[in-house]
Order: structure tokens, then sequence, then C-alpha cells
């Protein structure tokens, strides 16, 4: 429960720069989507074919793709295929209604974030939704975190340099000093 609400109130603050590319070649599954993520703060952009969402995701930078498996034209895994070669850091979630173990491990070999069977529960997709944009925020701010450490670590290492060569002057100005009060 406690994940829950850190997640969504996560997302809440990130709602406004979240896209959301829906595709279907079932419009009424695309504005149902539609309108269940605009109602939790989400841009949502729809296309019903995966052709014309290549092109969408072209133009755009969407943050989330969710796609049917069995589209005419492009399948679902190709374009998932080509919207990572596009836009990398894009989130996917495959929604379908042919749902067999075999397409499951497709979709999870084709770099699929999560996977949702139809007809799916509204309460789920909401929840793979943002449980999805949270894992990739909290990636992206792990792999910040190993930048700025890996900065400050070679910052660290060169004022340790820094240091060891003025106590080699230090030291060896020391022992002539000592020689020199010997004397």
């Amino acid at each position: 429960a406690c994940l829950d609400i850190e997640i969504y109130q996560t997302n809440k603050k990130m709602d406004n720069q979240i896209r959301i590319l829906v595709v279907d070649d079932e419009p009424k599954i695309c504005h149902l989507i539609e309108e269940l993520l605009k109602l939790e703060g989400y841009q949502i952009d729809v296309s019903f074919s995966g052709i014309e969402a290549l092109q969408m995701i072209k133009r755009y930078n969407y943050q989330m793709l969710l796609t049917d498996l069995k589209m005419p034209g492009i399948d679902g895994l190709e374009l998932i295929q080509k919207a990572r070669e596009l836009n990398p850091e894009i989130r996917t979630i495959m929604i379908t209604g042919y749902s067999t173990v075999e397409t499951a491990v497709q979709s999870l070999r084709h770099g699929v974030d999560d996977y949702i069977k139809k007809p799916f529960n509204i309460l789920e997709l909401r929840k793979v939704v943002k449980q999805t944009l949270y894992t990739h925020q909290v990636a992206m701010e792990n792999i910040q975190l190993l930048k700025d450490l890996k900065k400050a670590n070679l910052e660290l290492n060169i004022h340790k340099h820094g240091l060891t060569e003025k106590v080699q002057i230090t030291g060896e100005e020391l022992t002539v000093a000592n020689k020199e009060l010997v004397q």
C-alpha cells in the first residue's frame, strides 16, 4: 500500500510531462484507454495503425507506448522494436486478446515492460502504467546518481593525488630541514 501511494504521488508530480501513445486497430479500445488515462492526468494520443504510430513517435517524445499485439500492417512487436530504435527510453506495455505463453515470451524478448490480457481490468491497467513509469523513473534517477558518484570519485581522486604530492613534498622539506638542524 505504501508503494502504491508513493507511485501515485511520484507520478502525479510527473503527469504534466508524461505523454502516452495508445495504439490499437479497435477505436473503442483506444478511446476507452485514452479516457481512462486522461483521468489520471496523462497526455494521450491515439493511433489505429502501427504505421501511423511510427510517424507519431518520430514527431513527438512519448514516454510510453501501449499497443495491441495483432494489428494489420505492423504488429505490436514490430512497432515496439521500431519505436525503441527511434526512442530507446520509451516504456512499452503490450495489450492483447491473443494471450498465450508464446506471445508473452515474445513480448518479453522484444523488451516489453509489461503485458496485459484483454479484456483488461481498468484498475490493473492504471496500476501497470503507474508502476512501469515509476520503475523507469527510479532507474533513470539511479543512472544519474551513478554518474554523479563517478564524477565525485574522480574529483576526490584528483584531490587525493594533490594531497599525496603535498605530503611527499612537505616530508622531503622536513627531511632537508632536519638535516640542516642536525648540522
